[in-house]
């Protein structure tokens, strides 16, 4: 899925879910991930985007003008926290 993606010129967002449970990794997920050599190849565009999170039984959660900024090599990764409510 992600090769498809890359090759469409789409550019993938890292979510990382459940980290509101006692047992939760997220910074070890992340730092996991970012270490994989599949998401080497990912396009690095700074820029304004506006992110969205779905999921069955839940309001959609978005956030615009999400702001990516870039140094001399790389973007500097945002970290956003989507607290999902349930559908009534």
């Amino acid at each position: 899925m992600l090769r498809k993606a890359l090759f469409h010129g789409l550019r993938p967002i890292l979510v990382v879910n459940k980290i509101d449970r006692p047992e939760e990794r997220a910074e070890e997920v992340v730092t996991e991930v970012m270490g994989v050599n599949s998401l080497v190849a990912a396009g690095e565009r700074a820029g304004t985007y506006a992110v969205t999170v779905t999921r069955d039984g839940y309001e959609a959660w978005t956030r615009f003008d999400v702001e990516v900024d870039e140094d001399e090599c790389h973007v500097i990764p945002v970290t956003l926290l989507a607290e999902l409510e349930p559908t009534p």
